[in-house]
């Protein structure tokens, strides 16, 4: 189709051309206009022979076909551009909103203030993925990222707030078991992960299911939102609350005990992600796998 448009624009710009020199000639004779007229004329038709076009000259109901396809593809481009755009502004918003409220009165001074001006973290958290898997597992970072990221747009999150929990809970090991029956990517019981399935509708129907990177990341990150949104958005409290559950929060607070440790470690796996997302040569490095897959 690009090739055809690109045949009918050099056909278009001859045609022009044979009526500009028609109207530079109204002084000659008419022996004149007509031997300027059909040597146009057979340039023209040379042209589309070389170009493998038809012999003869493009229509003008063709011509103006032709100009409405090249309107309507460039109004689409340029709505599409917006609305994308407007996307990587969206999540920008998303993702800042989420780590002030994660940071507190040290956002301002931490380095995670300074990735304000990316917009898009879709390859590095990809290729974070895949560093932080173990070489039998680096063909699950696709997955893995198109969770993180897709699940952070659904509940707001940073998605490197989800990165950092999955570092903490599993160290990016998809089958990991914990001493308390926790299982997979972001350590979650099977008794829990069938609550927070029915209460949002998600998939699950065995343990075996808490094995798969994306089933986990789905109900992990429902589960803290359920925790946010039940805390208040305090972050250290659903923080504390996936840890340790939210009774035992409810009782450490009522015996003036402000759980931390948790917390600690969890955000510095996430300090250290940003860390590496400032890094000018980890953001050059484009995954065009996450590219052609519309993550």
């Amino acid at each position: 189709m690009k090739k055809r448009i690109g045949i009918f624009i050099l056909a278009f710009l001859i045609d022009s051309t044979i009526q500009s020199d028609l109207a530079n000639s109204n002084e000659k004779t008419d022996q004149d206009n007509e031997g300027s007229f059909v040597a146009s004329r057979n340039l023209a038709a040379d042209s589309a022979t070389v170009t493998n076009t038809q012999e003869n000259p493009i229509s003008q109901d063709d011509m103006a076909t032709l100009i409405d396809i090249i309107k309507k593809d460039m109004s689409g481009r340029t709505v599409k551009n917006d609305a994308e755009e407007v996307a990587r502004q969206t999540e920008l918003t998303i993702r800042l909103t989420h780590a002030k409220e994660l940071m507190g009165r040290h956002y301002r001074k931490s380095i995670v203030s300074k990735t304000e001006g990316i917009s898009d973290l879709r390859s590095f958290v990809f290729t974070q993925s895949k560093i932080s898997l173990r070489n039998k597992w680096k063909h699950l970072a696709q997955g893995i990222a198109q969770a993180v990221i897709s699940e952070s747009k659904k509940y707001d999150f940073d998605p490197i707030f989800l990165m950092a929990v999955i570092g903490h809970e599993s160290s990016f090991n998809p089958v990991m078991k914990g001493q308390f029956g926790e299982i997979g990517l972001m350590q979650i019981k099977p008794s829990t992960a069938r609550w927070i399935a029915n209460k949002f509708g998600l998939y699950y129907s065995h343990p075996s299911d808490l094995n798969n990177p994306m089933v986990n990341i789905q109900l992990g990150a429902a589960f803290l939102a359920q925790l946010r949104e039940q805390f208040d958005y305090h972050s250290r409290l659903y923080l504390s609350a996936y840890n340790m559950g939210a009774s035992n929060v409810n009782r450490a607070l009522s015996n003036k005990i402000w759980p931390k440790d948790y917390v600690t470690k969890v955000m510095q796996h996430y300090v250290r992600f940003y860390a590496e997302l400032k890094k000018p040569a980890k953001m050059g490095k484009i995954s065009t796998t996450l590219a052609n897959n519309d993550l």
